[in-house]
């Protein structure tokens, strides 16, 4: 059984999900496969410095703040973007999904909806909060304006639309421990799941 976890940026997916590594869980990140991806030698690597140019590389790695400047600034380099990724990250998803030997797998999978997915799921959860406590947390996470955080808000899926397509929902406006006692409520409801 795969549980993709989604939500907006800021929202507390890393905290969510390194509780649920935390308890024993399978946790697969797609945010890691493309970090992964995108390394120097990899064929994304080259696949985006050929389209963006050296300008998004420093060091020899490909500088992601740079690189969503310019996608984050504009929806046809994002897409474009999306469309040179987004095919081998879910390849490389289903090859880990498919090796894992767990039961029960939980896919970090922000943008899964976006790039049309969803499928690999069997469930979808999402983790929450209100715009204007995800904008606060975005802006003093990457310390930038309210302006780029909007930018980069704007570019993911509409709150409303990620709660509809959610069957679960993990609420992280409160305290961790608050949020922590919704995931164990929610391990015992598949646990509740599993054995019937």
């Amino acid at each position: 059984m795969v549980i993709a976890i989604i939500g907006g940026i800021a929202c507390g997916k890393s905290y969510v999900l390194n509780f649920i590594k935390e308890q024993g869980y399978s946790v697969i990140s797609a945010d890691e496969i493309y970090h992964e991806l995108i390394s120097p030698g990899e064929n994304l690597y080259n696949e985006i410095v050929k389209e963006w140019g050296d300008k998004i590389v420093t060091d020899g790695a490909i500088d992601t703040k740079k690189l969503g400047k310019i996608v984050f600034s504009d929806k046809k380099e994002l897409d474009k973007l999306n469309k040179i990724t987004h095919p081998a990250i879910v390849a490389r998803i289903k090859e880990r999904i498919h090796l894992s030997g767990f039961p029960i797998i939980f896919l970090e999978a922000p943008l899964l909806i976006e790039s049309g997915y969803k499928d690999i799921a069997d469930h979808i959860w999402t983790v929450d909060l209100p715009y204007e406590l995800q904008q606060r947390r975005l802006m003093e996470r990457d310390q930038i304006s309210a302006e780029e955080a909007a930018k980069r808000i704007g570019s993911q899926i509409k709150r409303g639309e990620r709660l509809k397509l959610a069957e679960r929902v993990i609420d992280t406006s409160h305290s961790f421990e608050y949020t922590k006692n919704q995931v164990l409520n929610l391990f015992e409801e598949l646990d509740d799941e599993i054995n019937r």
